[in-house]
């Protein structure tokens, strides 16, 4: 073993400086490395079974054709020459190969690890010599958190300031310690942004440009920042325990607002409830399958990046301004319009809205975050009502509970953005109606029926109704 990781150092240790961390470091007996059974494919290249930190035995590359699977992923990424690209995790190398021929030799390619020993692993058990010598292959062998955040941040700035991409290969997400979490969670939400930024930008640009006009007649959300002085908000997503709060919908409507992601807008309507206003963001056409044939009684909240014919079928409307698209932040400074956060999802973009519209208490129904315990993904009634998913291949947070649930890596990003917009609302109270859904650090757990009980039912809330109708 010392003499392959000696060999390397010789060959290469002049460019690749890390390497001389391997020849001084100690096995490490936490590592995953000691949990990893090399396999042979059915294509004959040697892929990794591992046993995950959470107990559960996963393929870290195709136990079919791992080289296949890194081209085919690295071509879907849209990794082109010359560009610049991070990524975290190495385990055999076969998706660093497939980056490294995508970004040929103008590009740079800025390789994350953590794990001396994984790192000892995949160079004794595959060839890294073709890689080594690629002109664009940077890596970063760093086990400190703190090193590793500080480094982390560097290279992102690094990579995004020359337009570049952030690629996870997704396997690579379950050989991460878990005190590498937080900073995962950092990745991710930026490779989440400048994917959807990227993926969408040509399309988001010519929507705005296309709805301008539009978008300059009507109101603009942030009239109301502020304004709402404590009128209870609730807030309704697509999660499964949507449906359990149904029945109580109307009696809320009494004594509260109620706003709506699209998603969940038919569950409602098919339940006879009106809501107060409708939240759109998706810039694509098939938003239209979530609106009922006629819209000329609900009000709209949109961002101006949403497709002109879904505009159209809002007689009422108003926009927020969004954070993220430089063209769009560019027209807010020159018009003097507040900046949105859309926190990467629609239901993000309607807890930052009620936020800055000063509503409280504010009443969080849907907002799962988690798969129910069959396996659903959204409530019945959507149009993901017969989406369930293999939850065994998810990853498990703390719930509601307290028990763990599973939930999706986007899903915890989404939720770790609520917990960190609510850190500084130290003056609004936040309740989750969802009892089998993940722990949001910052809200309160309450039933419902509790909420309804107690709520007082006063004609405040109709008398804003009344102000909001005619602001449209």
């Amino acid at each position: 073993m010392r003499k392959q990781i000696d060999e390397y150092c010789t060959l290469f240790a002049e460019r690749h400086e890390w390497l001389k961390q391997l020849t001084s470091s100690k096995n490490d007996s936490g590592s995953i490395a000691s949990r990893i059974e090399p396999v042979y494919g059915k294509s004959g290249a040697l892929t990794w079974r591992i046993e995950t930190y959470d107990n559960r035995k996963v393929f870290l590359h195709s136990q079919y054709d791992p080289v296949q699977e890194a081209r085919k992923w690295a071509v879907q990424e849209g990794i082109t020459t010359g560009d610049s690209v991070l990524t975290f995790g190495v385990g055999l190398g076969y998706h660093i190969a497939a980056l490294l021929d995508c970004v040929g030799p103008t590009g740079e390619l800025w390789v994350f690890e953590t794990d001396t020993a994984i790192m000892k692993q995949s160079l004794e058990q595959r060839d890294w010599d073709s890689l080594l010598q690629h002109p664009a292959l940077h890596v970063i062998l760093e086990s400190n958190p703190v090193k590793l955040a500080i480094q982390l941040v560097q290279k992102i700035d690094h990579v995004l300031g020359r337009d570049g991409r952030i690629a996870i290969f997704p396997p690579m997400l379950r050989a991460i310690s878990p005190e590498h979490d937080s900073l995962l969670e950092v990745l991710e939400h930026y490779r989440l942004r400048t994917a959807t930024i990227q993926r969408n930008a040509p399309r988001l640009v010519s929507q705005l440009q296309q709805n301008m006009d539009l978008v300059l007649s009507v109101p603009s959300a942030d009239y109301w920042d502020g304004r709402l002085k404590n009128i209870p908000c609730t807030l309704i997503s697509a999660g499964p325990s949507l449906e359990l709060a149904l029945p109580y919908l109307s009696q809320l409507r009494e004594k509260s607002l109620l706003f709506v992601v699209g998603t969940a807008l038919r569950v409602l309507l098919d339940a006879g409830v009106q809501p107060d206003f409708v939240i759109l963001a998706d810039p694509d056409k098939l938003l239209m399958k979530q609106l009922p044939a006629d819209c000329s009684n609900l009000k709209l909240i949109a961002l101006p990046t949403v497709h002109p014919e879904v505009l159209e079928r809002f007689p009422k409307k108003m926009f927020a301004w969004q954070q993220g698209i430089p063209e769009l932040e560019e027209m807010a400074a020159c018009y003097g319009k507040n900046l949105y956060q859309s926190g990467g999802s629609v239901s993000t973009l309607m807890l930052d809205i009620a936020l800055r519209w000063n509503g409280n208490p504010l009443i969080l129904i849907g907002q799962d975050l988690a798969f129910s315990p069959e396996g659903a993904t959204h409530s019945r009634g959507t149009m993901y009502d017969n989406s369930y998913a293999d939850v065994s291949r998810s990853i498990r947070v703390a719930g509601e509970n307290g028990e763990e649930v599973y939930t999706t890596h986007s899903w915890k990003l989404f939720l770790r953005w609520i917990e960190r917009r609510l850190e500084n609302e130290k003056n609004v109270d936040v309740w989750n109606t969802s009892l089998k859904g993940s722990r949001i650090v910052g809200t309160k757990n309450r039933k419902i029926e509790d909420i309804v009980r107690e709520l007082p039912g006063n004609g405040v809330v109709q008398e804003w109704r009344i102000k909001l109708n005619e602001s449209c």
